[in-house]
């Protein structure tokens, strides 16, 4: 934050919350519609993800001409302090595979990539992923997390845009109890990520990295299988398993007591 931000009333906060969680489903939903229609067309090109973010865009732009620009969160710049979320994203990932398998909850995965296709496809979804978490993570941050932060500090910005993302998840069908709390904490780490140097991009190449590497690289790449206790909750990977629960806990403790040290950044 450059400077002082104007404050944000309640009122303020709640039409932001509702405009971010309305704005990013809608948009996610028209630009599978659009995209899909596009491809019965005849148009056999990838559409959907640069139309999501164009849509989120629009919304953002109709919110701020109402409520007022962002001040306290930044869009931030491509560069280290970008970095920063896909860093975070991968360690992350890391320890939650690292703790399934160490556990027993998940089998020794198997390098199933014979051929230089499963790579080449891996590799061409990267940029459309991070489009994807750029999109979903747009209005959470820069409209409710800004405002909710202008309104009550920097941890009420954090938590405003966790339960925001929460409820984006929720919407696209993550409802079991391990899905809804690991969104919970999920979006409490994005909202952390996004309070720093990389601000919005940040968050967005992290979700953008998570994605793809849980629903991407690790699905297609490799082969393997979790077990009852800490394993899954429907499809093969961390994010619906208490062992990415208890890494993120372990993650957000310590950015807590890091915070409790010294003043929050930006603050």
């Amino acid at each position: 934050m450059t400077g002082p931000a104007s404050p944000s009333s309640g009122r303020q906060v709640l039409l932001a919350v509702l405009i971010a969680l309305a704005g990013t489903v809608a948009a996610g939903f028209a630009s599978a519609e659009l995209a899909g229609l596009l491809v019965t067309a005849g148009l056999q090109v990838p559409l959907r993800e640069p139309l999501n973010l164009l849509m989120v865009l629009a919304v953002g732009w109709l919110a701020f001409s109402r409520l007022g620009p962002a001040t306290a969160i930044r869009l931030g710049q491509a560069g280290p302090g970008a970095m920063v979320g896909a860093v975070l994203a991968l360690g992350v990932l890391l320890a939650a595979w690292g703790l399934l398998i160490a556990t027993g909850a998940a089998s020794s995965p198997r390098w199933i990539g014979d051929t230089t296709a499963p790579v080449a496809l891996a590799a061409f979804a990267l940029p459309w992923m991070v489009l994807h978490g750029l999109s979903e993570q747009y209005l959470v941050h820069r409209l409710a997390q800004d405002r909710a932060e202008r309104w009550r500090g920097a941890w009420a910005g954090i938590l405003v845009a966790a339960l925001v993302w929460t409820g984006v998840q929720a919407l696209q069908g993550y409802v079991a109890p391990v899905l809804l709390v690991n969104s919970f904490l999920l979006g409490c780490l994005f909202g952390l990520v996004a309070r720093g140097p990389g601000g919005v991009l940040a968050a967005g190449l992290a979700h953008g990295l998570w994605s793809w590497l849980e629903t991407v690289v690790w699905r297609s790449l490799w082969q393997w299988q979790l077990e009852p206790g800490l394993g899954a909750v429907g499809d093969q990977d961390s994010y619906g398993t208490w062992a990415l629960t208890l890494v993120l806990l372990v993650v957000l403790l310590v950015a807590v007591w890091r915070g409790g040290k010294r003043q929050p950044p930006r603050q």
